[in-house]
């Protein structure tokens, strides 16, 4: 069976799994320095993923409420760059279907 995957081409949304949370948990600092915010709540939920010169994640993240953010992170090649930079936090409103709904 021939694989699907493509560089630079973005995979179908998957549900989080632990090492996407951990992603999560390493840039929310991060992201809470960006939004001005402290998150109680901050659940990965599902991601895409983009093959680059390392990886891009797209992450749903839900932060309580009705309230979710779209996070992307770049994490390079082993050799690069070891910890996960974030690209982009975009809120994202209640009445767009998730990534992975369920």
């Amino acid at each position: 069976m021939e694989s699907d995957k493509k560089c630079g081409g973005i995979e179908d949304p998957q549900p989080a799994d632990a090492k996407v949370q951990t992603i999560c948990d390493s840039v929310k600092s991060e992201v809470e320095k960006l939004t001005g915010e402290n998150y109680k709540i901050f659940r990965a939920l599902s991601y895409k993923k983009q093959l680059v010169a390392g990886m891009n994640y797209f992450i749903e993240v839900f932060i309580g409420g009705d309230k979710y953010l779209e996070v992307d992170v770049f994490w390079g090649l082993i050799d690069t760059n070891r910890e996960p930079v974030v690209l982009r936090v975009l809120e994202i409103s209640k009445t767009i279907v998730p990534l992975n709904p369920k």
